[in-house]
Formats: structure tokens, C-alpha cells, sequence
């Protein structure tokens, strides 16, 4: 009996009550898929309201096992209230089988007539278009599994996605997208504070900013000291990262002129 190609796994709460309210807790949901080892090929997920979707390609033992630490980290960050239902791994046995679970997962939210998640700040398809670093491992692994997914069609499923290869000049526009921008290229639900990853986020934040306007501007825009910004401009952000924080801005710009 051959073994399937991969397992579709469903968490949802005991008491299904609705597990993220904000983006900041979609953001953190994210983290606790992502964060987790990535021997387990995870090649999506998408928070819904009520319940969580995961699409892993390895043995029903390893899906479930990647869902108990799932479960485990969502209750630490989110301190939900209620116990999770057992998950259930569903087999997927053929290819055509698995391109259908991957856009039944990331359009979850159309499926259940949702529109509370628009830039998929609960799923992997930032991370799948270079929006966010955090799960940049699920690109390859969608590329080797999933050779069909093209990046035209992953673009379709964001509201302004076509911003996002934009090769115009920032401007003004952009300023007050780029506290939100920055946390969700960090996959926080925040920039604020000590953490590694956010201060790196401000530090891209920043150097986009002061491409088009001056310290003064950036730090009422960003809502920090000029002093900051100062000593932001200083460190070198990752080039990736300044690049998802920039896409992450035009995309949010782009939603607010249609």
C-alpha cells in the first residue's frame, strides 16, 4: 500500500469559539506554525475564525505530532480559554488531491464567506511572496511539491497584489503604512521594544523612510524619537527584510486607493 503524499490537519478549539480577533494574534498564530521544525514540510496553513488548517507533507504521526506543538505554542501566546479538540490528519493520496487542499487552505477564508484576514497575515502566502521572512522555508518546499503553483496566482489572492512588483518610487503615501508594515514583514504583533526582530524591523522601517523624507517626518510617521530614527539609520537591516517591509507598505497603500 503506498503511503499518501501528505496529511491535511484541522485544530479547532473545544468549545469552537473564535481563536484571533486581531492581526496582531493572526500574527502570532503564524509565528506558532512557522516557528516550528521545518523537517515537518509544512506547505500551508490559514487561520479561519473558528479553526486552523495545516497542510504537511509527511506520515499522519508526524502531522498530528506538528499540531500537538502547534496547539501547545497558540496557548502560551494566546491564552485561548478552552482546550483544543483532538486534531484529525486527513491523507492526502495524489497529486491533484494535494494542488486542491493547498487553495482550498489558503482561500479558507472566501470558502467560509470571511473577510476579516484580507493580506493573509493568518497563512503562509506572505511568506510564499517574499511579504514576510519568517516562513521563507515553505517557499522551496511548496516548489518541490507543488511545481504548479505560479506566482501570478498567488498574487491574485491579495486585494492590491499588484503592487507588489512595483518599481515606482516610495513616497508620502506609503508613511503611515509602515509602522503596520514592518510588523507584519516581522511577523509581530508589534515593533515595539528590545526584541532582535523588531528592532530590525524599525531599522527597515526607517531606511525606507528616509529614502523620501527626512528625520523628522519618519519619527512622527513611525512613532518613535528622532533620536531613534538616528540611531536606527545606523544598523543594517537585512536586505530582504527592508524589501518585505517595502512590499508590505505598497500592498496596504494599494488597498486604500481601491
Amino acid at each position: 500500500m503506498e503511503e499518501p503524499i501528505a496529511h491535511h490537519v484541522v485544530l479547532r478549539l473545544r468549545d469552537e469559539r473564535v481563536l484571533c480577533r486581531t492581526d496582531a494574534d493572526r500574527r502570532r498564530v503564524a509565528r506558532s506554525f512557522l516557528e516550528r521544525d521545518p523537517t515537518f514540510n509544512l506547505l500551508a496553513f490559514r487561520t479561519v475564525d473558528t479553526h486552523l488548517h495545516a497542510l504537511l507533507a509527511v506520515a499522519a504521526s508526524l502531522a498530528l505530532e506538528f499540531a500537538r506543538r502547534v496547539e501547545i505554542s497558540i496557548e502560551l501566546a494566546l491564552r485561548p480559554g478552552s482546550p483544543f479538540a483532538p486534531a484529525y490528519a486527513k491523507p492526502i493520496e495524489t497529486q491533484r488531491y494535494l494542488s486542491n487542499a493547498f487553495d482550498y487552505i489558503l482561500d479558507q477564508e472566501q470558502h467560509h464567506g470571511l473577510t476579516s484576514d484580507p493580506l493573509h497575515e493568518g497563512s503562509n502566502l506572505p511568506d510564499l511572496l517574499g511579504l514576510r521572512l519568517t516562513g521563507g522555508f515553505t517557499t522551496g518546499l511548496v516548489r518541490g511539491f507543488l511545481p504548479r503553483v505560479r506566482r501570478a496566482d498567488l498574487i491574485a489572492r491579495l486585494p492590491g497584489g499588484e503592487a507588489l512588483d512595483s518599481d515606482e518610487p516610495m513616497g508620502y503615501v506609503h508613511l503611515p503604512h509602515l509602522p503596520a508594515a514592518a510588523a507584519a514583514a516581522a511577523c509581530l504583533p508589534h515593533v515595539r521594544g528590545r526584541r532582535p526582530e523588531a528592532v530590525a524591523a524599525r531599522a527597515a522601517a526607517v531606511a525606507i523612510a528616509e529614502e523620501f523624507t527626512g528625520p523628522a517626518t519618519a519619527a512622527r510617521a513611525l512613532g518613535i524619537s528622532r533620536a531613534a530614527v538616528k540611531r536606527l539609520r545606523l544598523l543594517q537591516p537585512p536586505p530582504a527584510l527592508v524589501e518585505a517591509v517595502r512590499r508590505q507598505a505598497r500592498l496596504r497603500a494599494a488597498q486604500t486607493r481601491r
